[in-house]
């Protein structure tokens, strides 16, 4: 079941990070990346979880989420399975399943 926010109704429960810009749509690093057997991509992560699999991506990207969070003291919560990260407004701004 996708879950819902205010920015992007039908996000994929597949995808291991979810980045949120202020004035922009999502920017998701999913299956495409981390499945990828091809050498390029232009997704979210950079690359770091380029063809690693669901679990080292997953994985990853909740390490990032929790970094973000710790170097700028932003708020980290947890809901419906997912490490969620706000900005100081209190708006979503990153996220990455556990």
């Amino acid at each position: 079941m996708p879950l819902t926010n205010h920015r992007n109704p039908t996000i994929d429960p597949n995808d291991v990070l979810i980045y949120y810009p202020t004035h922009d749509r999502p920017r998701i690093c999913g299956p495409e990346c981390y499945n990828a057997t091809k050498p390029l991509c232009h997704c979210v992560c950079g690359g770091a979880n380029h063809g690693k699999g669901y679990g080292t991506a997953q994985a990853q990207s909740a390490s990032t989420v929790l970094a973000i969070a710790l170097q700028r003291s932003l708020p980290v919560t947890i809901t419906d399975g997912w490490l969620q990260l706000s900005d100081q407004n209190g708006d979503l701004y990153a996220r990455a399943p556990l």
